[in-house]
Order: C-alpha cells, then sequence, then structure tokens
C-alpha cells in the first residue's frame, strides 16, 4: 500500500485539491493522508477545516500577515512538515500551486528524498507567487500542469516528469454549473451585509494584497471597489486572503456598507456563484483559471496575474473536466512498480 500525503494551506487551494482527494481516497492501493495546515485552520481566512475532513492538522500559522509573519508561517510548515514525513513515512508528498507557505511543504519533502508532485506548475504570475511556484517545481519531481504551455515552460527548464492533466478546479467549475443557482437565502446564510436577489445581476469582487506592495493594500482594495461599481450591479465581496496588508483592506471592507460580504463558500458553491455573476473584478486566481471556464465577464487588476494567460470568452485553456482522473492515473503509475 503506497502513501500519498496530500497538503492544504489555505481555502483558494481547497477548489482545486477538493475533487483530487476523493478520487485518491477511492483509488486501490493507495492510502491517502490529507493535511490540513497553516492559513486552511484559521477562521477569518475562511478556515475549510471542519469542511474538508483532514486526517490531520498541524497549526503553523503565525498571526500578524506581515512579510516577516509570511515568512516565519512558511518556516513553521517546513518544521511541521518536516517532522510529520520523517515519523510518517509517505511515498508521495502533493501540494498545490503557488502560495508562500506551499513552500515549506515541498523543502520539508524533497530534504527528505520523498517524491513530490506539484500541481500547477509551470505558470507565469506576478508578485511572491511566482517566485514560490517555479521554487516549488524545481524542487518537485512529478509535473501535472493546467496547460499545454506550462508543460512546455518545464521542460525547457530542465523538468523531465511533466504531463499536461489540466486544473481540478475546472472539473469541479464545470460540474457545479447542472446545481441549482446559489439563492439569496443561501447567501445570507453564509455571509452579511447588504441583503442581494440572485435572480438580478451581481458583481463579484475577488481582491486581495500584493505581497510587493502590502503598504498600498487598501488603496488597492478601493480601487477594486471603484471598478466594480463602474457597471451598477449590487456587490458581493470575497474577504482577502491571508497575505501581508490584509488588515489595511480589511478595514476598507468594514467602512464599505454597500455589498454582502464572504469569508468562504465551499468550492462547488462558490463556482456555481461565480457562473451566476454578470461581471467580476479583483486579482483573485479564480478570475484567470476558473472565469476562463465559464465565460465571466470580468476585469483583472494589478500585478497579482502578471504574465497568466486567460480568455474572455469560455474556453478549454486550463482544462476539459477531466483533470482529476488525469491525476489519479498519474498517481497509480507513480506507485505501480
Amino acid at each position: 500500500m503506497a502513501k500519498i500525503a496530500v497538503v492544504l494551506t489555505a481555502r483558494p487551494s481547497w477548489a482545486k485539491l477538493q475533487p483530487v482527494v476523493a478520487a485518491l481516497r477511492r483509488l486501490p492501493g493507495v492510502e491517502t493522508d490529507f493535511i490540513a495546515t497553516a492559513y486552511a485552520l484559521i477562521h477569518r481566512f475562511g478556515s475549510v477545516v471542519d469542511e474538508c475532513d483532514p486526517d490531520t492538522t498541524l497549526w503553523t500559522a503565525v498571526d500578524g500577515n506581515t512579510l516577516e509573519t509570511s515568512a516565519l508561517t512558511t518556516a513553521a510548515v517546513t518544521s511541521a512538515c518536516a517532522s510529520y514525513f520523517r515519523v510518517t513515512q509517505p511515498n508521495i508528498v502533493l501540494v498545490c500551486a503557488d502560495r508562500h507557505e506551499t513552500l515549506g511543504v515541498t523543502i520539508a519533502a524533497s530534504y527528505q528524498n520523498i517524491t513530490l508532485l506539484h500541481l500547477q506548475g509551470g505558470e507565469t504570475s506576478g508578485n511572491i507567487d511566482h517566485k514560490v511556484r517555479w521554487a516549488n517545481s524545481m524542487l518537485s519531481d512529478v509535473h501535472a500542469v493546467a496547460t499545454v504551455e506550462a508543460g512546455a515552460a518545464l521542460v525547457r527548464a530542465g523538468c523531465q516528469w511533466v504531463e499536461w492533466t489540466g486544473c481540478p478546479s475546472i472539473d469541479v467549475a464545470l460540474e457545479a454549473q447542472h446545481d441549482p443557482p446559489v439563492t439569496s437565502e443561501e447567501l445570507t446564510q453564509h455571509g452579511s451585509g447588504r441583503p442581494l436577489d440572485l435572480s438580478q445581476p451581481f458583481t463579484l469582487v475577488l481582491q486581495h494584497p500584493e505581497t510587493e506592495h502590502p503598504d498600498e493594500a487598501a488603496h488597492q482594495m478601493r480601487e477594486a471597489l471603484t471598478a466594480a461599481q463602474v457597471r451598477t450591479y449590487p456587490l458581493i465581496v470575497f474577504w482577502p486572503g491571508a497575505d501581508a496588508g490584509v488588515a489595511a483592506s480589511a478595514k476598507v471592507l468594514r467602512d464599505f456598507a454597500d455589498a454582502h460580504f464572504l469569508r468562504h463558500l465551499p468550492p462547488r458553491r462558490f463556482l456555481r456563484l461565480l457562473g451566476q455573476a454578470a461581471y467580476a473584478v479583483g486579482n483573485s486566481s479564480a478570475l484567470i483559471r476558473e472565469a476562463s471556464a465559464l465565460g465571466v465577464p470580468r476585469t483583472i487588476l494589478g500585478t497579482r496575474q502578471r504574465g497568466r494567460a486567460y480568455t474572455q470568452e469560455a474556453s478549454d485553456l486550463y482544462g476539459d473536466g477531466h483533470a482529476t482522473e488525469r491525476i489519479c492515473d498519474l498517481v497509480q503509475r507513480m506507485v505501480t512498480p
């Protein structure tokens, strides 16, 4: 029985990892240890621990949300995962994308010669995310990429085991569009602020601090809200993620009354809500990936997603809805002698 440790560090990655974890748990010959750590456990950033039912929790988030505490959290993740992997001895560690704290996972695994599978490597973006994504890729042994171009970039960089799978969150996004729409009552249960009639057009705001300029986070949030109000639809605003500058962004939102605010929706319901939006504004990767699959009209702000490929019309740029099965097939080949 091969053991694979799947590590979730923050709410945004749960949409990508949820279908993969569920499928791996059904995979013959594979024991899945699903680990939640860092900001995935912190309520104010949309804790998903009750929803995702992890096998293991490792408390590693350092409070403060500054550039320093980002580094300290990454160090804490490194330490906790290194000790945990030493004891549990997984055959494979799976980590996703580019958040700063994921670098702790890749260091802990690669330094102990544990085979590392990285999802979503090879892409270009802005801020510290770009550096972390590529550092994760260079420390990894096997790469499941979301786009053909990303795979080619990794091959040019010298990576050897690179396979195009697509992004598993696209699987969820496409399936979710067949679900009943998110209702006004459902929205009220998960958030606060202005009540909305979701049968009418609305704008979704997904704005996070840019780590290169955390001192400008408040200004950037005001710009996002201003841009969102260009179209006179009511606003649904998601609370920003766990990055340096989030406190200033949050203060702007607390002073802004004319919106409905959400910290978290379960991935499938969030992606259904994204599909319902008449317009979206911000710098979240969801506006690049899933919104490209759904063809949601949107405006991308700032430098956080600088260099990312996306389309305004619905496309299969980031996947065709079958990424999860390809990732499971890849894992099965990794563990087969």
